[in-house]
């Protein structure tokens, strides 16, 4: 295997993104408005925000299949069925491959899914009961969420250009 000469570096940068994606899944609408309009001020690095909505489980499969770039997701874990935010998660994971989407499940049933299980049991980033989640956190949890994506993007990308250069 040829290595390249230390004459013509090769750099691997990111690709600069201008945008970032944020996915309210949600069957109450009143909530999950009063939810966009809590992110509506926010300012992340400069970047167009973007807001997806799905009102089901099975809505919002299809809108992360056709959206892989998705950075937050907010879901909630009772809509259809009592677990379908939960099936949801194994559909991203195991079905879709997005390991990348940052997922914060919300529940209005705090005592239907102690957050201990969740935990250990889903690819979950973090995990919210409805009641307590202010604006302030709302802010902070969303931006925490898409400097982790954008990390974890900017690695998956430097990880397939070492591929490609090994493979070359």
């Amino acid at each position: 295997m040829d290595l390249p000469s230390n004459d013509n570096p090769i750099l691997l940068t990111p690709t600069p993104r201008h945008y970032c994606k944020i996915l309210s899944v949600e069957d109450d609408q009143d909530y999950q408005e009063a939810l966009l309009n809590g992110l509506s001020a926010l300012n992340y690095d400069n970047k167009e925000v973007e807001f997806l909505t799905a009102s089901s489980a099975a809505d919002a499969a299809t809108v992360i299949a056709a959206n892989p770039d998705i950075s937050v997701m907010f879901l909630d874990v009772v809509m259809e069925t009592d677990v379908a935010g939960l099936r949801l998660i194994r559909t991203i994971r195991e079905v879709i491959g997005n390991d990348l989407v940052r997922i914060v499940l919300l529940t209005g049933q705090p005592g239907m899914a102690p957050v201990d299980d969740l935990i250990d049991q889903y690819d979950i980033d973090d995990y919210w009961c409805k009641a307590d989640l202010t604006q302030s956190h709302l802010q902070t949890i969303v931006l925490s969420n898409l400097r982790t994506w954008e990390h974890l993007s900017d690695m998956k990308e430097a990880r397939h250009g070492m591929q490609l250069l090994l493979a070359s």
